[in-house]
């Protein structure tokens, strides 16, 4: 799962989730969008297993 995050020119953030890799399914975390507190962006929750390894763009 790749987790993306574009700042617009609006000043807003646009968040989402995609694969990785062609025919290979998200998996089944549960994953949860709402407005952030402040009313200004969109917050992405996703549940991941514990034993899960956050990767940067650069590793």
């Amino acid at each position: 799962m790749q987790v993306v995050g574009y700042y617009l020119d609006s000043g807003l953030w646009s968040v989402g989730i995609s694969q990785i890799i062609e025919d290979v399914p998200l998996p089944a975390w549960p994953v949860q969008y709402q407005v952030h507190e402040r009313g200004y962006s969109p917050l992405l929750t996703i549940q991941a297993p514990d034993d899960i390894t956050l990767k940067t763009e650069d590793e």
